[in-house]
């Protein structure tokens, strides 16, 4: 189920009786404000979702109506696909991120030995996903807090507004979950974009993470949480490089659907017999 409405300046602007409290005029800018609606639409029927455009969570069952409501656009031919707009990512922005070469001067694992947290980086030549070797991870004490086993490469560059890829492959000894993030080496830490968290299984899997750099920074961390729980992680192919627009298409019977997921217009060709 998804559920958009006008921007939040208004939705959460006027109290809990928005109602008694909006100006005509305001009302009628936050209905008539088609990006948001056409958003939420758009991502709900790229997964055979619920949809409904509110004013907030202060006021809900409003009785707005739009012509992309009306219109029939039949049942989906395929699942929705990410278009190719041709941006090259560039090089990988991760050092050894294969683990082929020793791992010091590269990668640094850190366990806050403050709260009894242990853990053991090694490569591993009896377990990669591609190459001869993994990096494997041994937590053997743990606070349960994630970032305090922490495996990272320090000094990675990002740029503000820029969207990045952080793919991987990984496994563990049993299902559990790690986390990502992109954060300054030094105070006061502060976050880059990246804050994810993955579940891993017992079979080597593919793993990719999208994020919106907020600043250009060459002081960045790139790193893999481990402490939530004890036991081992291997890793291996990471990568981190640019991130094209996230623009996706659905086709249906009677039309074709595009949902663009980034901060600028884009362009995209469509082929013959569509109109807007």
């Amino acid at each position: 189920m998804i559920e958009s409405s006008p921007p939040d300046q208004i939705a959460y602007g006027y109290d809990y009786s928005p109602r008694e409290h909006i100006p005509p005029a305001t009302l009628e800018f936050a209905r008539t404000y088609y990006p948001f609606m056409r958003f939420g639409l758009a991502l709900a029927l790229m997964g055979d979702g619920y949809f409904a455009h509110e004013f907030g969570d202060t006021w809900h069952g409003n009785d707005w109506w739009y012509d992309e409501l009306d219109f029939d656009l039949g049942r989906p031919l395929s699942a929705a696909e990410r278009i190719d707009l041709g941006v090259d990512p560039g090089p990988n922005l991760v050092d050894n991120g294969d683990f082929e070469d020793p791992l010091p001067g590269t990668w640094r694992l850190w366990a806050n030995s403050s709260t009894g947290c242990d853990a053991t980086v090694t490569r591993d030549t009896r377990a990669s996903a591609t190459g001869a070797v993994s990096a494997r991870v041994d937590v053997t004490a743990t606070s349960g807090i994630d970032w305090h086993v922490d495996l990272a490469q320090f000094a990675r560059s990002w740029t503000e507004g820029t969207a990045y890829e952080v793919a991987f492959r990984a496994k563990a000894d049993r299902p559990r979950s790690i986390s990502l993030a992109a954060s300054k080496g030094s105070p006061d830490w502060r976050s880059y974009g990246l804050r994810a968290r993955v579940a891993l299984g017992t079979e080597w899997l593919a793993y990719r993470v999208v994020f919106d750099a907020t600043e250009t920074t060459s002081e960045s961390r790139l790193q893999f949480f481990l402490g939530e729980t004890t036991g081992t992680v291997w890793l291996d192919d990471v990568r981190a490089t640019v991130r094209g627009p996230e623009v996706y298409r659905r086709a249906f019977e009677h039309g074709l659907l595009l949902l663009n997921g980034s901060r600028e217009p884009q362009q995209v060709e469509l082929g013959a017999g569509y109109r807007r």
